[in-house]
């Protein structure tokens, strides 16, 4: 698959790794072009098979891929999406995001930016529940990863779900968007648990079977 990523951070690189190594395409899109280039630079060392590593700019980003992922601050993916919005109909759209310090009443933040898309485009909630350093290496503990999906498309899904499993992670369905809700609360209590017990972001969910 062909993966847009929107960032240029710490998850937009772990992502970008994870995604690479499971023989994806990568376009790096970000607000400054020289992070953009060093972070193309580096997934391009990693790539496998026939995999491609491209580099763009928010300010003229063309959009070709069908999936787009937010890997910014929650704060920064309202204006991102308006401003991106002719180019995503028919993507499928995920969000890692959590909204930490913005109040979304009763709804998910990702909710609300699925609200910002225009028709035929698919949000997805996914990977927001894990941090940027266990997925750099797609595992915690020894353990792969979980990655926790929710989203009303279920081809979206399948598809968020295989670049999970091609990066070595396993992808665990949650249901409809709306307990994109709980995940971010997920989210939110994990950072709680790290600062009390000084965990050093390296813990993760896992579901036991």
């Amino acid at each position: 698959m062909d993966v847009t990523i929107v960032g240029t951070g710490a998850m937009a690189r772990s992502l970008g790794v994870r995604f690479v190594r499971g023989g994806h395409s990568v376009t790096v899109v970000g607000r400054d072009e020289l992070d953009a280039q060093i972070l193309s630079r580096d997934l391009r060392a990693l790539v496998r098979g026939g995999a491609l590593v491209r580099t763009g700019w928010l300010a003229d980003a063309r959009i070709r891929d069908p999936i787009v992922v937010l890997a910014i601050p929650y704060a920064g993916a309202a204006a991102v999406l308006d401003y991106l919005r002719d180019q995503l109909a028919d993507r499928v759209v995920v969000d890692v995001t959590n909204p930490f310090r913005q109040t979304t009443g009763s709804s998910s933040g990702a909710e609300e930016l699925a609200h910002r898309l225009p028709s035929g485009a698919r949000l997805v909630k996914a990977f927001n529940t894990i941090f940027a350093a266990n997925l750099l290496t797609g595992q915690a503990g020894g353990q792969p990863l979980d990655v926790l999906i929710a989203g009303d498309d279920g081809e979206a899904k399948a598809q968020v779900a295989q670049l999970a499993r091609d990066g070595g992670m396993h992808p665990l369905d949650v249901g409809p968007l709306h307990h994109a809700r709980e995940l971010e609360g997920m989210a939110k209590l994990q950072l709680s648990i790290q600062k009390t017990h000084a965990l050093g972001a390296r813990s993760a969910w896992k579901l036991i079977r």
